[in-house]
């Protein structure tokens, strides 16, 4: 490899780099800032201001719950994130309102869930 291509690469890992940590940067203060002036006002009081490292706690917490995972797969082989509810979990939600639900035929859990079964969903 030539000395040029070696430095191109390494200032464009440098680049990559320093725009991950200015983003992570600026949505840790954009969490802190929305939280600081709406949930004070919402909760009465009862909710103060957090710190910046809160908000970016908060920030990764709620990526970890909600975000989608496209691409991943599930112990049944379903596709994760295709927009839907998991077959599994959409039975139960179905069956806890009176519905009839699809499942996928391969029960990774053999069953053992308690689908339907008086559980909260």
């Amino acid at each position: 490899m030539k000395a040029g291509t070696v430095a191109k690469v390494a200032g464009l890992v440098l680049l990559g780099l320093a725009a991950a940590v200015g983003l992570a940067f600026l949505l840790g203060v954009a969490v802190m800032s929305l939280w600081n002036w709406l949930m004070p006002a919402i909760s009465g009081g009862a909710l103060g201001p957090i710190t910046y490292w809160q908000a970016v706690g908060l920030f990764v917490f709620c990526h970890l719950l909600f975000k989608s995972h496209i691409g991943a797969k599930c112990r049944c082989g379903h596709e994760k994130g295709h927009g839907r509810a998991h077959p599994h979990f959409a039975k139960r939600i179905l069956l806890a309102v009176g519905g009839a639900g699809e499942c996928c035929s391969d029960d990774a859990d053999g069953g053992g869930e308690g689908a339907g079964q008086g559980e909260g969903v």
